[in-house]
């Protein structure tokens, strides 16, 4: 359930005031409300705490105005109005919320109809009962201080109605406030008792996904089921998605969506016949151009004044309200409504398609809408007592004690016999029950009968429970019982275990070994494991010790436990060996006994256990690896011979391996010291810098190049150097692959030798601008005239 704030109607006079006001002050920029008011009502100004009363409202004149009008309750300030978002259908829930065509504002939510009780008005669904802005009719509004009650603008609400924003409502029945004021229900319930409940009119669906009730004959989103939505080229028909080819003669059928067979390459001219790659449809006939009066509108040749898409242009598109398809008439954009929705009504700035047969906002014809207690059938608003809580006449009362008043089931004591509240019962031991006046047990210390009197020693006597000795087995003091061992208890005679000596059941017991026997507690035998001497003890180890039978170790050749075996354990009242391994300390325990072993665990690792509990050396076996003679941890030995699969007998370790010596292996393979072939490494010999590859194909890198050399990867060369590092002086030439001085002056350094010149050398200079007047440079050297 969703909360919203009460409603607040701000009226064109009032913004026009508040406007004139603004600009007397000076310097105000908008209207204000004190946030403390929020549009409280007004009828002068001694009625506003803050600020002063204008048009029915009270408005703090003095305050900043920076923030702009602050419009209360359910209103906000929308494109310089303030508007109500819950029925507002360009503002529906918010600011620029705008409902799609042919969608209505319903409490806040755009929706394809009005709830339960709503009329839509323009886009806008309103309670003509009580909505002070459309009160009785769309078009009458209330004036300031008036509220509406019962579509009547009135100066008060009548009685069992209240005050809501303006509206007189039954909290118990006003989707908009049900149980109490702005606590609307959720789009598709509707309240009962004061409690939004999901309950959905014939022909509808309460839908979770949507949180309300959908009409699923003709609703396209919801078409013969919640959720199940048709696609764009058909229309919902009793519940059924349905293909709606309306564009126009040249729209078939093709599968399971309409086609265009004029311009459609995969169905051109009739269905399944494809274009070949590279040809357009042009007149349902395939070719390379299109035809006269055609435009090709990527790769589609459309007739710019019939194709709706490609209406006056290839980018215009021509739009649809549901149920309708798309049409283009002489370059202007249009739509042909479905048969059964063939009605084409305006709401708002919007045409929609309806089914003015069933349409409940527009019946008959556009803009006639059914009142909360109608549907519409054929075309004609009647009252339909399938809507929750609607009834027409008096036979769609169940109730005996209800009549049809205002087309709603309510009790009527005009009846006979029948009452509606409990005014009406005059007896002090009567209410209006099931509505009628009958006595109430439930009224402080009334009875109606014995069966209200929940003692059983009670009976109902003058409207009161009260002690009844006459019934059977009823007492009413210790007088009305005569047995010693008795008391009247509860209101019955019965042993009473307070007395001297008295016990009156089991409990009264406290030896475990005792029962209550004529009233006096006793040994009973007869209990579990109770004995009362030794007689009652079958076992021959036991006695009857504090009135059980337990091991009576005294008893000759008896044990109880183990420390009455100093040698051993007590097991099963004898002495034994052991009961568990923990009592053999060279072994393990076996039928009370200790021994060597149970299982191989328990032996050496060279020995298992045999079937006489004794560790033992195994017979030696010869493994799948094995050969030559083997011996076991005892010392005996076998022969496996010497033949191997896949390889030869190490007679000196008594095992198969893989070789022993290099003629064992392959040609081009050696034997390691672990006895495996493998192919040896590869070896660089005498090169010095490249790849080389032994027998099985394995590559390694040589890299070690003589004369103070570089290897260099790349081109697999020794070079002089591949970077600066390799050059001890100088830089690598990478170009030449040689150190030299200098590849630019900033590897000269020295003040005689500065300037990077020929043969990548540092000299002095190269031009004469590089010597100071009168020097020339003459063989890279700066000299005065005259040679100095």
């Amino acid at each position: 359930m969703n909360t919203l704030p009460p409603r607040f109607r701000a009226s064109q006079v009032f913004l026009t005031v508040l406007a004139v006001l603004a600009l007397l002050l000076g310097g105000l920029t908008g209207c204000h409300y004190d946030n403390d008011l929020s549009g409280l009502s007004c009828d002068d100004d001694d009625d506003c705490t803050i600020g002063s009363c204008v048009n029915g409202f009270c408005v703090d004149l003095d305050a900043s105005l920076e923030v702009g009008p602050s419009c209360p309750g359910s209103q906000e300030f929308c494109d310089g109005e303030c508007v109500d978002i819950l029925v507002h259908p360009d503002h529906c829930g918010g600011c620029g919320a705008t409902c799609d065509p042919g969608q209505v504002c319903n409490l806040g939510s755009c929706s394809t109809y009005c709830g339960t009780g709503l009329i839509n008005c323009d886009g806008s669904c309103r309670n003509l009962d009580a909505d002070p802005d459309a009160c009785g009719s769309c078009q009458t509004q209330c004036e300031p201080g008036q509220y509406c009650s019962e579509g009547q603008c009135a100066a008060e609400c009548v009685d069992g109605t209240t005050e809501c924003n303006g509206g007189c409502f039954d909290v118990n029945v006003a989707r908009a406030h049900c149980g109490e004021c702005d606590n609307p229900c959720a789009d598709g319930q509707v309240c009962h008792n004061g409690t939004c409940e999901n309950t959905c009119s014939t022909g509808s669906q309460f839908c979770e996904s949507t949180g309300g009730c959908e009409q699923t004959s003709s609703n396209r989103d919801h078409c013969g089921a919640c959720d199940n939505a048709c696609s764009d080229d058909e229309v919902c028909i009793a519940g059924e998605c349905e293909l709606f080819c309306g564009s126009g003669d040249n729209w078939e059928i093709c599968g399971s969506s309409c086609r265009n067979l004029d311009n459609d390459p995969e169905h051109c001219g009739g269905c399944g016949d494809p274009c070949g790659e590279g040809e357009l449809c042009s007149n349902g006939e395939c070719t390379l151009e299109c035809g006269p009066g055609l435009e090709n509108c990527n790769g589609i040749c459309r007739d710019l004044n019939t194709d709706p898409f490609g209406c006056s242009d290839c980018q215009t598109s021509c739009p649809a309200p549901a149920n309708s398809a798309p049409i283009c008439v002489d370059g202007d954009c249009d739509f042909v409504c479905h048969s059964q929705f063939s009605t084409r009504c305006q709401v708002g700035p919007n045409e929609i398609c309806v089914d003015a047969s069933t349409n409940n906002s527009h019946c008959g014809a556009c803009g006639i809408s059914c009142l909360p207690h109608e549907s519409c059938v054929d075309g004609q608003c009647q009252c339909d007592n399938t809507i929750f809580g609607v009834c027409c006449d008096n036979n769609d009362c169940t109730q005996s004690h209800e009549t049809c008043q205002s087309f709603s089931c309510q009790c009527d004591s005009s009846l006979s016999g029948v009452c509606c509240s409990n005014a009406e019962c005059g007896a002090p031991q009567e209410s209006c029950l099931g509505n009628q006046c009958a006595c109430d047990s439930s009224l402080s210390g009334v009875c109606c009968d014995n069966s209200d009197c929940p003692q059983t020693h009670e009976t109902c006597q003058g409207f009161s429970c009260a002690c009844d000795s006459s019934l059977p087995g009823v007492c009413c003091d210790n007088s009305d019982c005569g047995a010693p061992q008795e008391s009247c208890l509860n209101n019955q005679c019965a042993c009473d275990n307070t007395l001297s000596g008295v016990c009156c059941d089991n409990t009264d017991c406290p030896q475990t070994h005792e029962t209550c026997q004529g009233f006096s507690c006793a040994c009973d035998s007869s209990l579990p494991g109770v004995c009362c001497d030794n007689s009652e003890c079958g076992a021959p180890h036991e006695s009857c010790l504090g009135n059980q039978c337990a091991c009576d170790s005294s008893l000759s050749g008896v044990c109880c436990g183990d420390g009455d075996c100093p040698d051993g354990v007590c097991e099963n009242n004898q002495c034994v060996d052991c009961r568990d391994d923990d009592d053999c300390p060279d072994g393990v325990c076996v039928d009370n006994e200790c021994v060597d072993c149970r299982v191989n665990g328990d032996c050496d690792d060279d020995e298992i256990c045999s079937g006489t509990n004794e560790c033992v050396c195994p017979e030696p076996q010869c493994g799948p690896n094995e050969c030559g003679l083997i011996e076991n941890a005892c010392g005996e030995t076998t022969d496996c011979g010497t033949e191997c699969i896949g390889g030869v007998c190490d007679e000196d370790n008594n095992v198969c391996v893989e070789c022993i010596e290099n003629s064992d292996c392959e040609e081009d393979e050696i034997c390691t010291a672990g006895n495996e072939c493998i192919c040896p490494e590869p070896e660089c010999g005498g090169l010095e810098c490249g790849t080389v590859t032994n027998a099985c194909g394995e590559e390694t890198f040589c890299d070690t190049c003589s004369g103070g050399d570089v290897c260099d990867p790349d081109a697999e060369a020794c070079v002089a150097c591949i970077d600066d590092d390799d050059c001890t002086d100088g830089v690598c030439d990478t170009e030449a692959v040689e150190c030299v001085e200098c590849l630019n002056d900033d590897h000269c350094t020295e003040e005689s030798a500065e300037i990077c010149g020929p043969n990548n050398s540092c000299v002095e200079c190269i031009e004469n601008e590089h010597c100071t007047i009168p020097q020339t440079c003459t063989d890279f050297e700066c000299t005065s005239p005259g040679g100095g």
